[in-house]
Order: structure tokens, then sequence, then C-alpha cells
């Protein structure tokens, strides 16, 4: 079993690669570019999944972050791709992303 800082790396991974390839995009560009929209979507998922493999024992350490919110979101965008609204998806990169890549890095740097 892998421990929590290497799901919590690849959540903060993943929030870096989003940030990175959506910095500076208009959200027509976002919403024009389908390739960029699966990369954005594919980080999204792994996010969500590597929620639940978080320890209990972080999670209520840590419970200013919405880990059910990620799973759930990643569950919708999984069984529900062809719903998926892309308005609410970047509303995601722009205003949730951000807080949890920052929350994110304090929990690993408390872990270290």
């Amino acid at each position: 079993m892998k421990d929590d800082a290497v799901y919590l790396g690849h959540m903060a991974e993943r929030c870096r690669k989003i940030l990175r390839i959506t910095y500076g995009i208009s959200p027509e560009a976002f919403f024009e570019d389908e390739d960029l929209q699966d990369v954005v979507i594919r980080s999204l998922e792994i996010i969500g999944e590597a929620t639940t493999h978080i320890s209990d024992d972080i999670k209520e350490q840590f419970s200013d972050i919405k880990w059910v919110h990620w799973k759930n979101f990643r569950n919708v965008m999984i069984h529900q791709y062809f719903r998926i609204d892309m308005h609410l998806v970047l509303g995601v990169v722009r205003n949730d992303v951000p807080q949890l890549l920052s929350c994110i890095e304090s929990i690993l740097d408390s872990l270290s």
C-alpha cells in the first residue's frame, strides 16, 4: 500500500500541470480546445481518484479540503462524461485547483 505522501504528490503534480497548461488561457480558447479539455479532465480525474487513497487520519487532520467533493467530481466526470459542463470545469480550474494545491503543499511540508 502506498503512503499518503505518494498520493498527495500525485495530486500536487496534477494541480501544477492544470495550472501550467491553462495559465493565460482565455475562457474562449479553453472552450475551443478539446485536447486541453481532455488533459484537464484527466488530471481532475486523477486528483479525485487519489483522494480515495488518502488515509482517514490525514482527511481528519486536514478537513479544510473537501475530500468528498473531489471524489464526487471525479465520479461525475468518469460516469457522466457525456454531460461534463466545461464552464464548471473551468471554474474549478480557476477557483478550486490553486487552493487545493496550496493545501496539498502544506500537508506535504508537514509530513516531511
